[in-house]
């Protein structure tokens, strides 16, 4: 289980399931050490656990807005290009050059997607918007964990320090970025009531563990 996301009276999450791949089958995407395969958007209803499957196919990340809306993100591996897709699959959005390793809308419904070139192994971050896609990041080091912190405020963990992964937070109206956290190991940073929390490693008991974290928003100038 990939993704789990509660929206109003259901939890949202991405299933993979394991099918044998075709001999001539090359250049295949990894995920999560896996190779990618056919994979299911369900939900459950928290109030009668009734659960159902909403769309199939090779997906590799989703987001459900506010409204309920689902967004998939769909790679194509002969081609090597991504799809993404409001709702079912017969509502195409646009297709970009890479992989869409995240995908996240925010609360007025921008998509903010944090995308790899196969090749290079550059993860860029776009956000698509009114019909438009804009490239806000383009840099070649690596990035993780979008979360939407407001309607114009995007928080992610890069690694701009060699042996960390810092939080970062990034103005999508003004491009401006700032630097939340220094010599950290964080992932999955998101804001619950105002706090700042994230994902980071623990020495004390083997494992990550959740953090609230300090954060300290200094100005930051890509290297």
């Amino acid at each position: 289980i990939f993704y789990p996301k509660k929206v109003g009276n259901y939890l949202y999450f991405l299933t993979f399931e394991s099918k044998p791949h075709r001999s001539g089958d090359i250049n295949l995407v990894t995920f999560a050490n896996l190779y990618f395969v056919e994979a299911s958007i369900k939900r459950i209803n928290l109030k009668t656990f009734k659960q159902e499957k909403l769309v199939s196919g090779k997906i590799l990340s989703y987001d459900v807005s506010e409204n309920g809306t689902i967004f998939i993100a769909f790679y194509d591996v002969k081609k090597r290009k991504s799809s993404t897709y409001r709702g079912s699959f017969s509502q195409q959005l646009f297709t970009i050059d890479g992989i869409v390793r995240e995908l996240r809308v925010s609360p007025d419904g921008k998509l903010a997607l944090l995308v790899d070139e196969e090749d290079l192994n550059l993860r860029k971050i776009y956000i698509y918007k009114n019909g438009k896609l804009n490239l806000l990041l383009n840099d070649p080091f690596l990035k993780h964990s979008l979360f939407w912190k407001d309607e114009n405020t995007l928080l992610f963990s890069a690694s701009y320090t060699k042996g960390y992964l810092n939080i970062y937070e990034l103005n999508v109206k003004t491009g401006k970025l700032y630097r939340l956290t220094e010599n950290s190991v964080f992932v999955k940073p998101l804001v619950c009531n105002g706090e700042l929390y994230a994902l980071g490693y623990s020495e004390k008991v083997p494992g990550f563990t959740i953090y609230k974290v300090s954060a300290k928003p200094k100005e930051f100038k890509v290297p």
